[in-house]
Formats: C-alpha cells, structure tokens, sequence
C-alpha cells in the first residue's frame, strides 16, 4: 500500500515539474488573444 505522505510528495514533485512548463503557455494563449 502506499503511504499517503508518499503519494502528496509525488503529487507535489509532479506540479514543481510541470507548472513552469504551463505557465508559459498560460502567458502566451493570454498574448494572443486580442
């Protein structure tokens, strides 16, 4: 069974991962919209 301290840390490795990858995104779909 996996831990639930285990399962927030993958979950919080996961969004320092990921979210400065779709922060760009963020501000450029805002820049391109008129």
């Amino acid at each position: 069974m996996i831990q639930p301290e285990y399962l927030l840390l993958i979950v919080g490795m996961g969004l320092v991962t990921y979210l400065p990858r779709w922060v760009p995104l963020f501000f450029l779909s805002r820049r391109e919209l008129p």
